[in-house]
């Protein structure tokens, strides 16, 4: 079997040895083995499992036992992904950094050796997350950029899943909310309970981390409950320990420290049985703990707990753990009046985080030392405690500032290597055309740069559905490609025109057609979904799409697959729809033209592109750059435009919008050509008595369908009734000016 079959074989079973390991560790020991891998192969998948389940003792076990002999029948892909699971295993279960960062380094150099795209995005998510802390945000969230683009074009679904969780936690981390709220939407529309159980788990637990940082405790008690729910029944112990803390949380906000205990000490015992007492979650469940415990009035428990803390910490030889145990223990001997052995403790803290200049902890026992003082009403002391505190705090302030300063010299430094890099190419490949460097669209209009804005924030995530309107010529089609091509995606963009498909070979031009399925299909045919796969399509006009089509397309978008006219089964296809109208979609929807539900779908971003007479402050800048271009164009000098040129034209409407101004100066070289335009350049070009319509009687409705109607019946007669010519006139294309008349009831 190939090598890339084979990955995508062990893949698709890690799937399910991730999401349903109960079923899969069953089924393997009823076949033992798995058809098309090696044995190997089928007992990483095996780790994968328990790793799943929360085994971390059984999976520490089994590497342990994998003797150097055993480890040499492993091909590079096969070692790569042990030094994974071990490197998972080891950061869940036990604290041990160092040795979680050679396996980190061993999966790397494998990986390396590999040519997967799968294993690659692993990689390197898995190695942002451990370095974290370390680094500034844009270089972390570079980091996953270049991860979702492995993701992305490896079209493995999961992939793209990791990254998207990835993502959240490094904004989770940076205090982040409405950041994370970001992923967390775009996550929702493609990780499903039913396929996904075991990171739906995970998106559950981070939307009610996300609501309590938001302070939403209600969603967050729902988001919480519904993730105890799926890992309850699906075995995830570990996802359910971490689920019972913030659980436990979310009941201390609330003021409930009795339930807040119950979670906490159901979350160690857990976290016991899996073989993770020693984990950064296990020493959460117990902080907490303790904290709640106080909070009950349980004071000897919660002191006893913190005692039993300090040792394990002191056992670990873990000395900033050790000081945190020692303010918290503290904090607790205060309210029982144990005072001597809190000041003790307080100044073991107090001298180890001066020494460490760690600041951050040092502000804690402080403050923690000034309420010892004030519980014993020797209020100077207190005081002198405060004083202190505002010294470390201003040292604090000062060691993070340069901190941060030097981790942005350092990313401009990267930053400008960057440039010089491309700059380097970009002059040995010659020009590069403008529409290539992001920014096709002229003008600095406030409503032009927030739709550029969005577009550039919406492309960001490669599997989010983007609605574009605006009236014909105003460049929706432009806006469409610059998202994809600010896009994670490398294969070109597949656009189609709705309106310009007769309704009756709509559904197998989207979705293909097997041979035979109807006349004159002598071939299979593949569909615009299959071929826009892990890439954009662009459906524009979406408002001419038949009712009975819409139902197929809100099918295809929420199932994530297809079904070709004549065929009999589904074909897996995952794209980004940007869709584009120029009618209101609120009125298709009340007059049940246009599906509500698919709307929706669609709309998950809606990018609104203003006409050109709402941004006539950009008219000279678009003048000036059509002048230009068709100057070269037609290897004629740039004439010098005159403010009467201006003038004239800002006193026009624009019927088609930019595509008309494009047209109205191409028309001027090719018919006037001058060194000098002035309004008269514009005579036979435009007309301003349309405007006059819209003083009058009637609604501004009935006044703009009159205008509308002035203008078309005006263009027709111009052109003698040749629609093709008539639409050239007005700007639009032909089908956009039939659909108008239509509309207006216009015919000869």
């Amino acid at each position: 079997m190939p090598e890339i079959t084979q990955e995508l074989v062990f893949y698709e079973q890690e799937h399910h040895a991730i999401n349903f390991p109960s079923v899969f560790l069953k089924n393997l020991a009823r076949k033992s083995s798995i058809p098309h891998l090696s044995s190997d192969a089928a007992g990483l998948l095996k780790l994968k499992a328990h790793l799943a389940l929360g085994d971390f003792s059984s999976v520490l076990t089994q590497i342990k036992n994998l003797n150097s002999q055993k480890k040499q029948s492993y091909d590079d892909f096969l070692l790569a992904k042990l030094y994974l699971i071990h490197n998972q295993a080891v950061s869940s279960a036990i604290q041990n950094p160092k040795l979680a960062g050679e396996l980190l380094g061993k999966a790397i150099i494998f990986g390396k050796r590999c040519n997967s795209k799968i294993l690659q995005c692993e990689i390197i998510t898995a190695d942002c997350i451990a370095q974290m802390n370390e680094m500034e945000l844009t270089h972390s969230e570079d980091i996953l950029h270049q991860a979702m683009l492995l993701a992305t074009e490896s079209g493995w679904l999961d992939s793209v899943i990791l990254v998207h969780l990835s993502y959240i936690l490094l904004y989770h981390n940076q205090l982040l909310p409405d950041a994370a709220n970001r992923e967390l939407q775009m996550l929702q529309e493609i990780c499903s309970a039913k396929q996904n159980p075991y990171y739906y788990t995970l998106l559950q637990n981070h939307f009610g981390i996300n609501n309590l940082m938001l302070q939403n405790y209600p969603q967050a008690e729902k988001s919480l409950q519904k993730g105890l729910n799926i890992a309850e029944e699906n075995g995830y112990l570990f996802q359910m320990a971490s689920l019972l803390i913030n659980s436990g949380i979310l009941d201390r906000r609330r003021k409930d420290p009795s339930a807040a205990v119950k979670h906490y000490q159901e979350a160690y015992r857990i976290l016991e049985n899996c073989g993770a007492k020693d984990s950064q979650l296990a020493e959460k469940a117990i902080d907490n703990l303790g904290l709640a415990l106080s909070a009950q009035g349980k004071l000897q428990e919660a002191a006893d707990i913190h005692k039993q803390a300090l040792i394990r910490a002191k056992h670990r030889k873990d000395k900033d753990r050790e000081g945190m145990q020692q303010v918290n223990l503290a904090d607790v001997l205060i309210e029982m009046e144990q005072f001597q052995e809190a000041e003790g403790l307080l100044n073991n803290a107090i001298g180890y985080y001066t020494e460490t200049r760690n600041y951050s902890l040092l502000q804690n026992s402080w403050l923690c030392k000034a309420r010892l003082f004030e519980a014993q009403e020797q209020y100077q002391e207190a005081f002198n405690c405060m004083e202190e505190l505002y010294q470390v705090t201003q040292l604090h302030f000062r060691q993070s500032f340069s901190r941060q300063s030097d981790k942005l010299t350092r990313r401009i430094a990267d930053l400008r290597n960057e440039y010089m890099l491309i700059r380097s190419r970009c002059n040995g490949a010659g020009t590069i055309d403008n529409e290539l460097l992001g920014n096709p669209m002229i003008g600095d209009h406030p409503k032009l740069k927030a739709a550029l804005n969005m577009a550039i924030q919406a492309a960001k995530y490669p599997y989010v559905n983007v609605m574009i309107s605006g009236e014909s010529g105003t460049g929706k089609e432009i806006i469409a490609r610059l998202i994809h091509a600010n896009s994670v995606s490398n294969r070109a963009m597949v656009a189609v025109n709705a309106s310009a498909l007769p309704p009756n070979l709509m559904e197998s031009e989207l979705f293909g057609h097997v041979r035979g399925s109807f006349t004159g299909a002598v071939s299979d045919h593949k569909g615009k979904f299959v071929q826009a796969d892990r890439s954009t399509l662009f459906l524009d006009e979406i408002s001419e799409m038949p009712l009975e089509l819409q139902a197929k397309l809100l099918r295809a978008i929420e199932t994530h697959s297809i079904t070709p006219v004549g065929g009999n089964r589904d074909i897996a296809v995952n794209c980004r729809i940007i869709s584009a109208t120029n009618r209101k979609m609120s009125e298709l929807i009340h007059k049940n033209l246009f599906r509500l539900d698919l709307y929706h779908r669609l709309n998950k971003v809606e990018i609104h592109l203003p006409p050109l007479r709402e941004r006539l402050s950009d008219l000279e800048l678009l003048c000036e750059h059509f002048v230009e271009r068709f100057a070269k164009e037609f290897a004629l000098p740039v004439p010098k435009l005159e403010d009467s040129f201006y003038s004239r034209l800002q006193k026009y409407h624009f019927p088609g919008n930019i595509r008309e101004l494009m047209n109205i100066v191409e028309r001027i070289f090719i018919l006037k050509p001058k060194l000098s335009w002035d309004r008269f350049q514009l005579d036979g070009l435009v007309d301003e008595t349309p405007n006059q319509s819209l003083v009058g009687t009637g609604t501004i409705q009935e006044n703009m369908e009159q205008t509308e109607y002035q203008l078309i019946l005006g263009a027709l007669q111009k052109a003698n009734w040749v629609q093709k010519e008539a639409a050239r006139l007005l700007g639009m294309t032909e089908s956009t000016l039939s659909r108008h008349k239509k509309r207006l009831g216009i015919i000869r």
